[in-house]
């Protein structure tokens, strides 16, 4: 489906619940109280269903945690049923993995990102509030060899900036791309703490012989490059100093069913009544709605101070743009990643 900009959007990235078993510094501000999942199963499959009728085959599973859900393994497989080209996907900690990997790979999940902001223990149970970090190595090594994984890295400025060649030497010899994601003024997060794309280029060129990789790596926007030699590659997604909102392809449904159609604004299209009744027609109105009128563009760049040149794009044939006053500060936990 074509939203009015004329973007095709075909992906959507579903949180399935906002509780966590972790705390990172930059996602919440504390350890939060669990609470119920606010979409059921039957609610979820009737998301998927019409999702998949209104053209979305790309399907992102998020949170929170989503391994809290005790059946993940059933919606991973119901939305290969609808069809086995749908590709679905999982983001993850990686926690409780060992516990549900062969029935995610038997399910027919198609990969996994994990999040994983240090290799230095220390630093992983700072920023995660916890101390899981061999168990989440030792969850990754299994993971790799089973299923596409990649490991999703936050850079933090003056916090594991000093890791980036760690993590890029991780390609060198495993089935493991790296991607690096700048820090987002969403939750805790806060701009002066960014780091571009051009910054970490540098970085890894100063010690590698770095290509571009061409290759088709994943359904989003990250830019990937390969040591000249590795096995695997790394990826740069950068929002904020290389916006890329005019190829935006998809839409995110929170924990509690409300549609977004940018990770920036707040949503105003609530599913849950729907979906609780049942009402198949009004599920697709809502949705068809909400991808219809997707925001040209977020404006994070405007929200705080950071440093470097920020691409500008020429949004005069736009009528409106979304106000700031509609901007969503709340953690990536209820938002969904």
């Amino acid at each position: 489906m074509l939203d009015k900009f004329n973007r095709k959007v075909d992906y959507v990235r579903i949180s399935l619940t906002k509780n966590c078993n972790l705390a990172c510094e930059y996602c919440r501000s504390s350890v939060e109280k669990i609470v119920p999942d606010g979409l059921s199963f039957d609610e979820v499959k009737l998301l998927c269903e019409t999702l998949f009728e209104l053209g979305i085959t790309k399907f992102k599973l998020t949170g929170g945690e989503p391994l809290l859900r005790p059946d993940l393994t059933q919606v991973v497989r119901y939305i290969k049923s609808l069809s086995p080209q749908n590709d679905v996907t999982l983001t993850t900690n990686a926690v409780f993995l060992h516990r549900v990997l062969d029935e995610l790979v038997a399910a027919g999940l198609d990969g996994m990102n994990v999040s994983l902001d240090s290799l230095v223990r220390e630093r992983f149970n700072a920023i995660t509030r916890s101390a899981h970090f061999g168990r989440v190595v030792r969850n990754i090594c299994k993971a790799k060899n089973r299923v596409p994984t990649k490991l999703n890295v936050v850079l933090k400025r003056g916090f594991n900036d000093d890791e980036i060649l760690k993590f890029v030497s991780l390609t060198l010899r495993h089935r493991l791309n790296v991607r690096f994601i700048e820090m987002m003024p969403m939750g805790t997060g806060d701009l002066k703490h960014c780091i571009s794309n051009d910054e970490v280029l540098e970085i890894v060129r100063s010690k590698f012989e770095v290509e571009t990789d061409e290759r088709k790596h994943g359904n989003g926007p990250a830019k990937y490059f390969r040591i000249k030699g590795a096995v695997s590659s790394f990826g740069l997604i950068s929002p904020i100093h290389g916006k890329f909102c005019e190829s935006c392809n998809r839409i995110r449904i929170s924990s509690d069913g409300i549609i977004k159609g940018c990770l920036f604004y707040k949503g105003d299209l609530d599913l849950k009544p729907a979906l609780s009744a049942g009402d198949k027609a009004a599920v697709k109105s809502m949705l068809v709605e909400g991808i219809y009128n997707k925001p040209v563009e977020h404006r994070m760049e405007e929200m705080g101070l950071f440093r470097g040149e920020v691409k500008k794009r020429d949004v005069s044939k736009f009528s409106t743009r979304e106000s700031l006053e509609n901007a969503d500060r709340q953690s990536m936990s209820g938002i969904g990643g």
